[in-house]
């Protein structure tokens, strides 16, 4: 897994947040380009603590209308209740990657997922479909014996995105590896599903 530093995990925020049609405006003294017309083409990072970058951001909703996300389309006024993402996040994390049964985690994904879920991994990997998720979360729990998944921090639900931070590690050191999970949810169930991982062991 590769680690993402704090401008790169900021970076795939506001990026789901353009994807959905979302203008992002921040402070000029933080950004060489107060407007975005384009995701990140001429950002400039400032080196200000991510709490102050986030007190900057301005989210302004554009007009309502099914826009294009990735390789298929979602509305971006959905209507998803905030429970069902909630408990969507919370499945996602512990009943489907901190799942080791496979006949459980199976039926986990079956009902938890569209068929034609999209995996976006922090390495640049897409993984499509329930067996393709399915066998990727039996090879990460395979390689990590003894290792569990927590939530890290409250869960964050906007429309039908959901976001979770988490912790993944042994009894002993149960941060050794840390994320965030961003989802896009339809008709009940998460349509796409993005992984950005944040804390590695050192080297």
């Amino acid at each position: 897994m590769r680690l993402v530093s704090q401008s790169q995990w900021l970076a795939i925020s506001f990026k789901i947040l353009k994807e959905l049609n979302y203008d992002i405006i921040v402070g000029t003294h933080c950004f060489k380009n107060q407007v975005f017309n384009s995701p990140f083409e001429k950002a400039s990072i400032c080196t200000a603590p991510i709490s102050s970058r986030f007190d900057l951001v301005k989210i302004i909703k554009t007009q309502k209308k099914t826009s294009l996300i990735m390789s298929f389309t979602i509305s971006t006024s959905p209507q998803e209740e905030t429970s069902v993402v909630r408990a969507l996040l919370d499945t996602n994390l512990l009943f489907v990657f901190g799942e080791r049964d496979h006949a459980t985690r199976k039926a986990a994904i079956e009902r938890t997922y569209t068929e034609d879920v999209a995996w976006y991994e922090t390495d640049g990997a897409v993984l499509t479909g329930h067996d393709a998720l399915d066998k990727r979360a039996a090879e990460l729990l395979a390689s990590s014996p003894g290792f569990v998944f927590t939530a890290d921090g409250d869960k964050i639900v906007a429309q039908n995105l959901g976001m979770l931070g988490w912790n993944f590690g042994p009894p002993e050191v149960p941060d050794l590896v840390k994320g965030t999970d961003f989802i896009i949810v339809e008709d009940g169930k998460i349509k796409a599903l993005w992984t950005a991982i944040t804390k590695v062991p050192a080297q």
